[in-house]
């Protein structure tokens, strides 16, 4: 799945159509919208998923299934970072 903020919250599924995944996906909205963040969340519990995925540039990931303090946590950073680059 991946969050778009702070313009637009939509979510989309990381397990998308065979012919588009989050890889082409994310290169894709970041083409359209330089300025967008993205927060990316899976169930694949891979280091290499992970990896790869922060290489695309997303401002956070997170791993599913994950608690509400897990993502309370993730969304103060968010906050965070959007007041920091004010």
């Amino acid at each position: 799945t991946i969050w778009l903020v702070p313009t637009s919250r939509p979510t989309c599924e990381a397990g998308l159509p065979a012919d588009t995944d989050a890889f082409q996906l994310i290169p894709r909205l970041e083409k359209v919208n330089p300025k967008l963040k993205i927060v990316a969340m899976t169930g694949y519990d891979t280091a290499e998923l992970e990896k790869e995925i922060r290489k695309l540039g997303v401002l956070h990931y997170i791993r599913k299934p994950f608690t509400s303090n897990e993502l309370k946590t993730l969304l103060m950073h968010v906050q965070e970072f959007f007041h920091l680059i004010g």
